[in-house]
């Protein structure tokens, strides 16, 4: 390694595993795009894994954020400096674990 800032050859070989394994996450892969497909909000173009739900302000971020985690969801609010002034969020993360019933759960606590 010539630069210090080369990634660890222990991130290399843990990226190396990850990318093996994808031929055998098609099954994962399909139950994550019908949950992104059953949640999707109809202000996103298309079905995504990574979903914001906007608060618009940094206190309302970090309250929508607290409700969720208060219901076993755990959620970071996105807040200005990160993003633009007035445009705070909380950006939720499917999982091919999840299960219908917790997205309805959820889904409510975004409205």
């Amino acid at each position: 390694m010539i630069f210090s800032t080369a990634l660890p050859p222990l991130s290399l070989l843990w990226s190396a595993f990850v990318v093996s394994r994808f031929p055998d996450m098609g099954e994962a892969r399909g139950r994550l795009a019908q949950l992104c497909t059953l949640f999707s909000l109809d202000t996103l173009p298309e079905p995504t894994h990574i979903i914001p739900v906007m608060a618009y302000g940094n206190r309302e971020a970090a309250q929508l954020a607290e409700k969720m985690r208060g219901q076993g969801y755990w959620v970071t609010p996105i807040r200005y400096p990160t993003v633009a002034k007035g445009k705070a969020r909380v950006r939720l993360s499917l999982s091919a674990a999840m299960e219908p019933g917790e997205l309805e759960k959820l889904a409510a606590l975004c409205r």
